[in-house]
């Protein structure tokens, strides 16, 4: 989802944000993960109406009007708003460090020497800190 190459949360071409967090709340959940990549924070992209890697649509813009046009940082504050519009509290987890890591296996995201820290030479902790 949103740690990755689609760069949005799943399931918002069927249903809308608003949908998906009235379900959430109804059956009594009040908290929720929303993960991201430093990469995306730092470079801070346009949203995506198409995921990159097959051209379906991310989103549908009419069922979620707010993100239209909206930017990676601006996408999680709108998440973030919507989510506590319905009572949901949002914990941001930074899940990796890149949208994409080389390779073409399953996991191709998750770099091959990953050591579990976060932060490597391209993504030094000071550089991480600044965003």
């Amino acid at each position: 989802g949103t740690e990755g190459q689609h760069a949005m949360l799943y399931g918002l071409e069927e249903r809308s944000l608003d949908e998906y967090f009235a379900f959430a709340a109804s059956n009594g959940f009040n908290a929720m993960r929303l993960l991201f990549n430093q990469e995306n924070v730092e470079r801070d992209p346009p949203t995506p109406m198409n995921d990159p890697r097959d051209g379906k649509i991310t989103f549908d813009w009419r069922k979620s009007p707010e993100l239209r046009g909206t930017t990676y940082i601006k996408m999680l504050q709108v998440v973030s708003s919507k989510a506590a519009e319905h009572g949901i509290l949002i914990l941001l987890a930074c899940h990796r460090l890149r949208m994409q890591y080389p390779g073409q296996s399953l996991h191709a995201e998750w770099p091959g020497d990953w050591d579990g820290l976060w932060f490597d030479n391209y993504w030094t902790e000071n550089r991480i800190i600044g965003n």
